[in-house]
């Protein structure tokens, strides 16, 4: 399947409404595994700058939540997602707690540092958010090691849609 055109033209609509609902189309799509990687990292490019330039809120929420379906059948870098990182401070709460999912989501270590300060924030970030985030990396006790260690996802969400087919150890 090729990307819609009118959707990726639908991200840039003058009203809010359309960019809106291309956004919604897009989470539709990439909930499913119809689009190659290449498209659907295509997609997910485009979706993250809409959440990043875009002022209205719906529409930033809506393309952060397209960007979570995409977790549910691949696996996204954190090069590739990490656009809204320096953003995260001027993000509502819900926003932010898209946002932390998706950095969450890479199970890349990397990603901790950018979610870490958010983990106790006083938005009123919901319980679910705070657990897709990455988790401070275990260390062993034997190990006095500084490189990244694997991220520690909790048991209920191993087996959850977001890390479905991932090769994780639970906490």
């Amino acid at each position: 399947m090729n990307l819609p055109l009118t959707l990726l033209t639908g991200l840039n609509a003058p009203n809010a409404l359309d960019r809106d609902a291309a956004a919604e189309q897009f989470g539709d799509i990439l909930r499913w595994p119809s689009l190659t990687q290449h498209e659907a990292e295509t997609a997910v490019a485009r979706l993250l700058t809409a959440a990043i330039d875009n002022s209205d809120d719906a529409v930033r929420e809506s393309a952060l939540n397209a960007i979570c379906n995409a977790f549910e059948c691949r696996d996204l870098s954190l090069h590739l997602v990490a656009g809204p990182a320096p953003c995260l401070h001027t993000m509502t709460a819900p926003l932010l707690e898209h946002a932390l999912g998706i950095l969450g989501s890479t199970r890349n270590p990397d990603a901790y540092p950018m979610i870490e300060p958010y983990r106790q924030h006083p938005r009123g970030l919901r319980p679910r958010s705070r657990r897709h985030g990455a988790r401070r990396p275990a260390r062993p006790e034997h190990s006095r090691s500084d490189g990244p260690q694997p991220l520690k996802i909790p048991r209920h969400l191993a087996h959850g849609p977001i890390w479905a087919g991932a090769q994780v150890s639970t906490a």
